[in-house]
């Protein structure tokens, strides 16, 4: 079994951390649900006999405790995502780049046979996935890929009429047989299956993606679950294609068209096959104590005998002053301490505490407004167009190797992030080092010399002019309108990019518009309506891949009622089809079709990458610890070393 493991492994800081302050109140040794009366004024507390040895009792603080731990894989807050990964262990998980699994008897692998792709007939009018990975009718027309194609290189468009055969991607997890519900009761495959269901029937936008795509999923014996996908689709993403067992024998089919979320079955009364269980949950705290039928009891684990989630009110300081007082071990991200750069800073300076951070979800970029909507109808300058001032890559690539973008996460994360090398984050990224978009002025004046621009008057306070730049008129100034929506992190990234290009020989004009019209849709709305030059803007994750983001499909125009996320107007055939090869790559593809995506997507660089907002928790220090246990995650998904004190 891994060393690492998913959900005991909770936080490196937390586990040593109480290692090394027992608690005094716990769970006795022989009976695990002992529950103190709770006074008014006190939370209630796992209790030990006066004779038993202190328990390790991890005490995490939040701002918000959770109502329901309904699973409908929306977004969910720090509390319940943390209190789901002690009590529901996930099928997969993503770790250093591989897929690892806590109870699946293995990952399934092309090698092994459990991950196939089977030729399937297609007729006229069947939905399948097209050779850009969307869903649609088969029908003549349509770009597809037909069985044994795996590239852009051998898409064909259907003529509608001649025998079609497409690839279907099939997938066999099996669980552990050793799982067991913590009221005794085994984890079968009918558990997965019934989870299916209830997402099917509560759906969401999350669950959606992944639910369109399954053309079947079922229980193929007691443990063996198989997902069938429509013709046309794969992925390397299997962690979308498994859902995490729910207590099917506790709920009736008739249920399924109910209000589950308020039911005390996903609360108070929710079942665990984890390393924890939930004894006791009300407004003021969510107590956890070990499962008694956790698989994974004989080899000493969970090191932790109990967690227990604490209600803080007050913000910040109030949370702050909880875990100095001791009343908390951990405060966790949802106090959003990477907003008060100073409190993070009185933190740091005192050795008894330490902060960690992680990548937040939404990926911060600025973008270039290479085609305006202007241009759809041909490009006329005489005619009110903005000169084509953006069309050369080497301008794009020049005005990014101008801007310090260490400086700029620095200023306004206090070096919490880390940047970004294209559309995949840090970890997921492939991007060689030599290849990566770097901080040099020098560099980024010969670019934009290259492409053109020159100073006539070598004076550095004046903007560069067009001397033979490609379709722009001779004398136009290098000069460029920057949006942004008026919050302070992008008001402040906004004073940095002005600045590193004003050095650069680049005019900038920065106006802050507030997100009502900043976000409005097109045409009226300047990003939706591709009406600028510069615009700083933060994308959530895309359901597939977010180099879909810049596809060529996806820019907004009046045919498609200015939907879209390709503000930028980029378009690139060359991109588009590496963007779609890798969006359909199987698990032993991913790797090189994401390279050369990323690859394509630094050469047209529609947008320059800089970095997702962190999110901070903040612990006690780990006295007992003699190196970093994070790894770059979520602390509370994986570590890289765990050790008891001694």
């Amino acid at each position: 079994m891994m060393k690492k493991h998913l959900l005991i492994c909770l936080l490196v800081i937390m586990i040593l951390l109480s290692a090394c302050s027992p608690a005094e109140g716990g769970l006795t040794p022989s009976i695990n649900d002992g529950i103190e009366t709770p006074s008014p004024t006190s939370p209630p507390t796992l209790t030990s006999t006066a004779t038993s040895v202190p328990l390790v009792v991890l005490t995490i603080c939040t701002s918000a405790l959770p109502d329901s731990l309904f699973p409908d894989r929306g977004r969910q807050t720090p509390a319940q995502s943390n209190l789901l990964a002690m009590i529901q262990e996930s099928p997969l998980s993503h770790q250093k780049g591989e897929w690892v699994t806590e109870i699946l008897t293995k990952v399934p692998a092309r090698a092994d046979g459990d991950l196939r792709l089977e030729p399937v007939s297609v007729e006229a009018g069947q939905y399948v996935v097209d050779a850009a990975g969307q869903i649609a009718a088969a029908r003549q027309g349509v770009h597809l890929r037909p069985s044994g194609c795996r590239s852009a290189d051998c898409v064909v468009t259907w003529d509608g009429e001649s025998p079609l055969e497409m690839d279907q991607m099939v997938v066999e997890f099996q669980f552990d047989e050793g799982l067991t519900w913590s009221d005794g009761t085994p984890v079968t495959a009918e558990d997965s299956l019934f989870s299916f269901r209830l997402a099917r029937a509560f759906e969401t936008a999350v669950s959606l993606w992944a639910r369109e795509r399954t053309a079947r999923y079922e229980a193929v014996d007691e443990y063996l679950i198989r997902w069938v996908g429509i013709p046309g689709f794969s992925t390397a993403q299997l962690d979308r294609l498994v859902w995490s067992p729910l207590p099917s024998h506790l709920f009736t089919e008739s249920e399924l068209t109910g209000d589950l979320a308020a039911d005390p079955r996903f609360s108070s009364d929710f079942l665990s096959y984890g390393p924890f269980r939930v004894v006791q949950w009300d407004q003021e705290a969510i107590q956890l104590a070990v499962n008694p039928h956790y698989h994974r009891q004989a080899e000493g684990l969970p090191l932790l005998d109990g967690i227990s989630y604490r209600l803080i009110e007050g913000g910040r300081q109030a949370a702050w002053q909880a875990l100095q007082e001791g009343t908390c071990d951990l405060l966790d991200s949802s106090f959003g301490f990477e907003n008060d750069p100073g409190l993070l800073d009185e933190i740091v300076a005192n050795s008894q505490f330490e902060v960690h951070s992680q990548p937040g979800q939404s990926w911060t970029q600025l973008v270039f407004g290479i085609r305006p909507a202007s241009y759809d109808d041909g490009y006329t300058p005489a005619y009110g167009d903005r000169q084509d001032i953006l069309v050369d890559p080497r301008t794009r690539l020049g005005l990014a190797a101008c801007l310090d973008r260490e400086a700029m996460l620095e200023s306004t994360t206090g070096g919490w992030a880390s940047l970004w090398s294209s559309f995949l984050p840090p970890a997921d990224s492939r991007i060689s080092a030599e290849d990566q978009l770097v901080f040099d002025p020098a560099l980024g004046q010969d670019l934009l010399k290259q492409a053109g621009w020159v100073d006539y008057d070598t004076n550095p306070e004046t903007p560069l002019l067009a001397a033979n730049v490609t379709g722009v008129t001779p004398g136009t100034r290098l000069s460029l309108t920057l949006l942004t929506d008026p919050s302070p992190f992008h008001l402040a990234l906004a004073d940095r990019i002005s600045a590193d290009l004003s050095a650069c020989g680049v005019e900038v004009q920065h106006t802050a518009l507030d997100e009502s019209q900043y976000y409005a849709p097109g045409p009226e709305g300047p990003l939706f309506g591709r009406e600028f030059d510069l615009a700083l803007i933060a994308w959530q994750p895309a359901p597939d891949l977010d180099c879909s983001l810049y596809a060529s499909g996806q820019v907004p125009s009046s045919e498609n009622y200015w939907i879209g996320t390709n503000i930028s107007g980029w378009s690139s055939a060359d991109y588009d089809a590496a963007c779609h090869t890798a969006a359909l790559a199987l698990p032993d593809e991913a790797a090189l079709a994401s390279a050369q995506a990323e690859a394509w997507f630094l050469s047209g660089l529609p947008a320059v990458p800089l970095f997702a907002p962190p999110v901070v928790w903040v612990a006690r220090a780990m006295p007992c610890v003699e190196d970093s246990l994070i790894d770059g995650v979520d602390v509370f998904n994986q570590i890289e070393y765990l050790d008891r004190c001694p």
